[in-house]
C-alpha cells in the first residue's frame, strides 16, 4: 500500500485489523502500551478540536468584519454619497438657471470635467458679448485681399477693442493665449492650430495652456458652492479602517498558516471587507444642496431646449 501526496510532518492514522494468534510470535517485555496509545488519541484528537475552534473563529471574525464594512458603506452613501433632496423639482426650466460662463455651467454639468466643446463654447459666449466676431475664413480673406489659402468650412477669429476688465480670469487667459500669443495682431485663423501644434515644443506649450486654462476654469467655479466639501472626513475613516482591515488579514493569515495547515478558512473575509472600504472612498462624490438644485435646473434647462425645438418638426 503506497500513500501519495503526503506533506511533510502531516500525521496519517492507520487502522488495521488482524487475529490475536497472529501476535504470538512478537517478543512482548511483558509492559501493556494502553496507556500510551489513549493518551496519544486523546492529544490528536484535542489537537484537531483546536484546529476546528481556531477555524471555526476566522469564520465568525470574518463575517464581523464583512458585517462592519456593510454597515459602513450605507453610513457612507447615507452621510457623503446620497443626492440632497431638491427644494424644487422641475420638468422644464425656461430660462438660464444662472448667468454664468459655459466652461462653469460644463464643471458643475460634469463634474469638474471640461472638455474641448467648453472652449469652444467660451469662445462663442465671449463673441455673444461682444468681445470676439467669428467670421467665415474665406470672406475675411477675400475682403481684406489677404495672400492665404484656407479650406471653405473653416473660421476666423478677431479680437475687439472692447475692455476685458469684467471678465473672468479664465476667460481673460482664453483670450490672451489664443488672441495674443497663438494667433497674429489679435486674428486668429482656426487653421494655424494645426501647424502650432505639429512641433512637439508647440503641442507641449498647448497642452500647457490648455490644463492651466482648466485650472483656472476650476477656480473660477469654487465660489458658487457647488460641491460637497464634507467627504473628506468620511473618506478618511473609511480609508483607515480599510487599511486596518487588510492588516489584520496579512497577520491572521501568517499567525494561524501553520496551525490551519492550509484548511479553508476565513481569514480572506478581511480582504472581502477591506477591498471595498479603500476603493468606495475613492470614487464618492456629491454636489452640495445649492448645487444639485443648480444641476437639476440646467438640466430641465437643456430639457426644455431639446423638447421645444422639435416643434417644429412635429
Amino acid at each position: 500500500f503506497v500513500l501519495s501526496d503526503l506533506k511533510e510532518n502531516e500525521p496519517v492514522e492507520i487502522r488495521a485489523l488482524f487475529s490475536a494468534s497472529s501476535l504470538s510470535a512478537m517478543p512482548s517485555d511483558g509492559t501493556s502500551q494502553l496507556e500510551l496509545i489513549t493518551a496519544e488519541e486523546a492529544q490528536n484528537i484535542a489537537a484537531q478540536n483546536r484546529v476546528q475552534r481556531l477555524t471555526l473563529l476566522t469564520w465568525v471574525l470574518g463575517g464581523v468584519a464583512l458585517a462592519a464594512m456593510a454597515g459602513l458603506c450605507i453610513y457612507l452613501y447615507l452621510c457623503y454619497d446620497r443626492e440632497y433632496p431638491l427644494q424644487q423639482e422641475y420638468d422644464y426650466y425656461r430660462d438660464l438657471p444662472e448667468d454664468i460662463p459655459p466652461a462653469q455651467v460644463a464643471v458643475l454639468y460634469h463634474y469638474k470635467k471640461l472638455g474641448a466643446n467648453d472652449i469652444t463654447a467660451t469662445i462663442m459666449d465671449l463673441a455673444r458679448r461682444g468681445y470676439l466676431t467669428v467670421e467665415n475664413a474665406e470672406e475675411y480673406v477675400a475682403r481684406y485681399g489677404l495672400e492665404r489659402k484656407v479650406r471653405s468650412d473653416s473660421f476666423v477669429l478677431c479680437a475687439t477693442e472692447k475692455a476685458r476688465d469684467a471678465l473672468s480670469t479664465h476667460e481673460r487667459f482664453l483670450l490672451e493665449w489664443l488672441m495674443d500669443q497663438v494667433g497674429q495682431d489679435r486674428v486668429l485663423f482656426l487653421d494655424d492650430l494645426d501647424t502650432v501644434v505639429q512641433t512637439s515644443a508647440g503641442a507641449e506649450r498647448f497642452l500647457e495652456d490648455y490644463k492651466h486654462w482648466k485650472n483656472l476654469v476650476l477656480a473660477s467655479t469654487g465660489q458658487y458652492d457647488y460641491f460637497d466639501d464634507k467627504l473628506r472626513g468620511g473618506r478618511v475613516v473609511c480609508l483607515v479602517i480599510g487599511i486596518a482591515f487588510l492588516v489584520i488579514w496579512v497577520l491572521l493569515s501568517i499567525l494561524t498558516s501553520s496551525q490551519l495547515n492550509g484548511r479553508l478558512n476565513g481569514n480572506f473575509l478581511w480582504l472581502a471587507a477591506a477591498l471595498p472600504l479603500v476603493v468606495y472612498p475613492l470614487v464618492i462624490r456629491r454636489r452640495s444642496r445649492y448645487g444639485n438644485q443648480k444641476y437639476h435646473e440646467w438640466k430641465a434647462f437643456r430639457r426644455f431646449l431639446l423638447d421645444f425645438s422639435n416643434l417644429k418638426e412635429a
